[in-house]
């Protein structure tokens, strides 16, 4: 294997090969691990731009929110954004629910399921109480 250390190669006689010895079998096997590590954290850091607080939510599956996408109506775009007003977005899905009623998709689901669990978390004017309300809310309703 070239890169390899021939000191640290051990011929073994039953077997017509060289194998690494321990030691450094160990540490290959070290920086692999923190090598791969790293590429999976990089990844879901990447992955996690598009979450909004509102998807911590008690009730609301983030695996469920596709990637925003260029083609979304401006209603769906809405949902990445923070800070944002219920009562705007509630009437923009509503519109275009009516002027397209038969389409199905997934950010059309995930805005349902994202709007019943946030519609407790919202005040009349559709702004979201504050931190220590929904702090409140969620410790009495236990």
């Amino acid at each position: 294997m070239p890169g390899l250390n021939p000191k640290k190669l051990r011929y073994h006689k039953y077997i017509n090969d060289f194998s690494i010895k321990p030691k450094a079998m160990k540490t290959l096997i070290h920086k692999t691990l923190l090598l791969f590590f790293m590429l999976v954290f990089s990844m879901q850091a990447i992955g996690q731009k598009y979450f909004t607080p509102y998807d911590d939510l008690p009730g609301i599956p983030k695996s469920y929110k596709p990637a925003c996408q260029n083609n979304f109506p401006e209603w769906a775009k809405m949902l990445y954004v923070y800070p944002l007003n219920f009562n705007e977005i509630s009437e923009a899905f509503q519109k275009y629910s009516d002027e397209n009623p038969e389409e199905k998709s997934a950010v059309i689901r995930y805005y349902k399921i994202w709007s019943r669990v946030v519609e407790a978390f919202v005040n009349e004017s559709g702004d979201f109480r504050s931190i220590f309300s929904l702090n409140a809310l969620c410790s009495t309703s236990s």
